[in-house]
């Protein structure tokens, strides 16, 4: 799984391979969530921390395209809509201390160390 941390803006943002034990822990979090039937907000419009995105998920992921922010789960659904994912409150968590051993300390800071 590739994760990327939205937090630059006009320069590329850093993104990195989720270790197997990381990934597993993701994709058995993601295979407890459900999609809701709630759209999610549209992304924030804010310099700084956007969320991370997790692409090249396995096939036998139940999401594609997941965005975690703090505050929630969404996935892009084939209308290109986000669709918000209940049940994946772990995930934040989960790629913010996986970022520590891939970020800069000042990308690192810019990201919240809790759920919202």
């Amino acid at each position: 799984m590739l994760v990327t941390a939205d937090l630059l803006s006009g320069r590329e943002n850093p993104s990195w391979q989720l270790n197997s034990s990381v990934a597993a822990d993701a994709l058995a979090c993601l295979k407890h969530g459900t999609a809701s039937a709630t759209p999610d907000p549209a992304d924030p419009a804010v310099l700084g921390f956007r969320g991370f995105t997790l692409t090249s998920l396995p096939p036998d992921a139940p999401f594609w395209d997941v965005q975690v922010r703090p505050e929630s789960v969404s996935e892009t659904d084939a209308t290109g809509a986000h669709v918000l994912i209940t049940g994946c409150e772990k995930l934040f968590p989960l790629l913010r201390g996986d970022s520590s051993h891939h970020l800069s300390a000042t990308e690192l800071s810019a990201i919240p160390e809790v759920r919202a």
